[in-house]
């Protein structure tokens, strides 16, 4: 516990002078269901970054080598879905590189902030832009979904926040990423025209410009016997009511991680023990599935999201019809 007591504030206090903002940080009650092991490496607090959940991890001692942190941070990851931050003191170039090139998040001393779930890299000395990103981050797919499926939609930062329920720090960073690359137009506009007022890309390139940046919405899957209604339905067993390809065994629902915190889930990592009709699969998203549901259906561009690294042409096809791309979209 002294580790944690003499962190803590310096931690928060070094955060919240880089993000302008209150960072309240807590000793995660959780870590007494990890490993004796993980417990005698790291200790571990919680708290939330620009609308993002996180696990902040502080190396005890030496710091395990790269490969066993990436395994650390998984088993981690399968006791809680929140957002995993290494937490050094010191670190050497040659990790600093590996953890950047891994997009391993970390925060070094009092010196660095490197976040690719938001986007963000911050040094001392300066604000930084990442590299160019190959997926967009959760709040950016949101927003991006929300100009999708409002084709007319003209909104400035304020009022995006206020859409979506998240900062404006949050909104400003997500429309600057889109129309960074293209997916938005923006003018200048407001009594002293310094507010931007944005609208998206018009016509079909939106989609086929802004589906190579789609982030997969599921965080992780599990089997419940608990029957489960209130998500939408997702997956296969959704591309298959869109398509004409058969259904799964299990029913899929999708399910975002304050409904999943709300219900008490029966899971089994054995579904075929029981009758197909028993099990449902869970998916927990990223973001909550019911922003842009079409009924009682997953959206159809998260729906692609979330299948289209499989391996199946068949699944490659119905996912490409039902989002309106040709197959070298």
């Amino acid at each position: 516990m002294d580790s944690q007591e003499h962190s803590l504030p310096n931690l928060a206090s070094f955060l919240a002078k880089f993000l302008g903002r209150d960072i309240r940080i807590h000793p995660w009650k959780g870590v007494t269901e990890l490993p004796l092991f993980i417990q005698s490496l790291y200790a571990i607090y919680e708290t939330t970054i620009l609308e993002s959940e996180c696990l902040i991890l502080e190396v005890i001692g030496d710091p395990p080598r790269v490969g066993q942190i990436e395994k650390h941070r998984q088993l981690i990851f399968e006791h809680s879905p929140k957002e995993v931050v290494m937490f050094h003191h010191k670190i050497s170039a040659q990790r600093l590189k590996t953890y950047i090139s891994k997009r391993i998040s970390f925060i070094t001393g009092t010196e660095q902030v490197f976040l690719p779930f938001l986007g963000l890299k911050l040094t001392q000395q300066q604000h930084e832009p990442l590299p160019p990103i190959t997926s967009f981050s959760p709040i950016a797919q949101c927003v991006y979904l929300t100009f999708l499926y409002e084709e007319d939609l003209v909104i400035n930062t304020t009022q995006m926040a206020q859409k979506l329920n998240i900062s404006e720090m949050s909104a400003s960073r997500a429309l600057n990423a889109l129309a960074e690359h293209e997916l938005l137009t923006f003018v200048w506009s407001g009594p002293l025209n310094r507010s931007k007022t944005y609208r998206r890309l018009e016509g079909t390139q939106y989609v086929s410009k802004g589906v190579h940046f789609l982030l997969s919405p599921v965080l992780r899957t599990v089997f419940t016997t608990t029957r489960f209604d209130e998500g939408p339905i997702a997956g296969l067993e959704a591309l298959s009511k869109m398509s004409m390809l058969n259904p799964p065994r299990y029913s899929v629902r999708a399910i975002s991680s304050k409904q999943m915190g709300a219900h008490h889930f029966t899971i089994t990592k054995d579904p075929g023990a029981f009758p197909a009709q028993d099990i449902t699969e869970l998916q927990l998203w990223r973001y909550d599935p019911l922003l842009f549901a079409r009924g009682n259906m997953a959206d159809p561009v998260s729906l692609y999201a979330s299948l289209k690294e499989t391996k199946d042409e068949r699944v490659i096809q119905a996912l490409e019809t039902i989002v309106g791309l040709s197959a070298d979209a």
